[in-house]
């Protein structure tokens, strides 16, 4: 599976991101798995993510703070921000 495009996935939530990580798979992406901004990037700058699946809200961080610095790594990244919480006030 090494021409699958690939994928980083950043949750906090240890079971959900298991979950995703394996339907993300089995939907042809190469899935690279973090719980927090630090490990995300460092995902980031080994392989360079096609696409990213990112927490909006985890300890420290917030998701909100890896876009510019995943756009930084490969422009035409993808970007898709999930949240669990019903309403949510951002700044930025």
């Amino acid at each position: 599976m090494s021409d699958a495009p690939a994928l980083l996935l950043v949750d906090d939530d240890p079971t959900f991101s298991e979950v995703m990580r394996r339907a993300l798979t089995r939907r042809g992406f190469r899935v690279s798995l973090a719980h927090d901004v630090h490990q995300a990037l460092v995902c980031a700058r080994t392989e360079p993510p096609a696409y990213a699946v990112i927490d909006l809200k985890m300890p420290g961080d917030s998701g909100l703070t890896l876009i510019p610095r995943l756009k930084s790594l490969h422009a035409g990244i993808r970007i898709v921000v999930l949240t669990g919480y019903a309403s949510v006030t951002t700044r930025g």
